[in-house]
């Protein structure tokens, strides 16, 4: 379930990341379903009857709003976290 970050902000430590593994779960499910059955299905009565994709991208969206929240718990700059992580990866993502 989507929160506010207000809402977010609130939770401890722990509540978020066991917030964080459901999110995950969850990222992994969509992702899941989009595999199997495709990007573009929908199914009456399940995610709003948004297409596959669109519930990978939701869900994923989700887990990066409470990994923000956790590193504003933990008092990590979120941003400086990202620019490690894209800056130790950088040469492998760009491999032809």
């Amino acid at each position: 379930m989507a929160m506010t970050d207000k809402e977010l902000l609130e939770k401890t430590q722990d509540e978020l990341l066991d917030l964080l593994i459901e999110e995950c779960a969850e990222t992994i499910q969509a992702a899941t379903k989009a595999k199997r059955f495709g990007p573009n299905r929908s199914w009456p009565g399940y995610n709003g009857e948004r297409c596959n994709a669109d519930a990978v991208i939701r869900e994923a969206l989700q887990v990066n709003d409470t990994l923000r929240a956790y590193c504003a718990r933990l008092g990590v700059n979120y941003g400086v976290a990202l620019d490690w992580w894209s800056l130790r990866d950088e040469r492998d993502f760009v491999k032809t």
